[in-house]
């Protein structure tokens, strides 16, 4: 397994001889190996153990050897605005902030407009579909009703951008559930 690292050495990014998976005593995961020019120590920080243990072909600068490699999604020109690991990463952190400490009101409101957004996106059956509508630019009467439901009876203007990722993050867990069903 090779992968880069900054080595301060060297002052620039330089390949990770022998890297091994580290826990930190602050609990934090990373890449521990050596500097494949100068021999100095490197350390890259990994987002979990899995992550530090992965394949040599699963790190983004790598590429997969042609027997490892996954099949290539049906319908590939969606990936033109983005992948769906970006279009998951976006949902994810929308549904964390709304689940945010919030005031009981604004909560009910959220929920409120989350749930009128999340029905308008029940006409999208697969993920790809999903990720497309969510990167077309073209206005749909979906983003008019979306931002009608950031507008609270109660005055409240609502960050839209939260109520959507949070939608869009509930349909894909709805659609990802299906399948694991099937």
């Amino acid at each position: 397994m090779a992968t880069d690292a900054s080595c301060t050495k060297c002052r620039t990014k330089r390949e990770m001889v022998e890297p091994k998976a580290v826990t930190l005593a602050n609990g934090r995961h990373a890449l521990q190996g050596a500097c494949a020019v100068c021999g100095a120590k490197l350390l890259r920080f990994v987002a979990s153990p899995a992550k530090a243990a992965v394949k040599r072909w699963e790190w983004p600068t790598m590429e997969p050897p042609a027997d490892e490699r996954p099949p290539a999604p049906d319908d590939a020109d969606w990936r033109e605005h983005g992948d769906l690991e970006h279009a998951l990463d976006l949902w994810r952190a929308g549904e964390r902030l709304l689940r945010r400490k919030l005031s009981p009101g604004w909560v009910a409101d959220y929920e409120r407009a989350v749930t009128l957004t999340l029905d308008d996106l029940q006409c999208y059956t697969t993920l790809v579909a999903l990720v497309q509508a969510y990167f077309d630019d073209a206005p749909t009467d979906n983003a008019a009703r979306l931002a009608a439901a950031c507008h609270t009876r109660s005055g409240r203007v609502l960050n839209l951008g939260i109520v959507e990722d949070a939608a869009y993050w509930r349909r894909a867990q709805q659609l990802i559930a299906t399948a694991v069903a099937e």
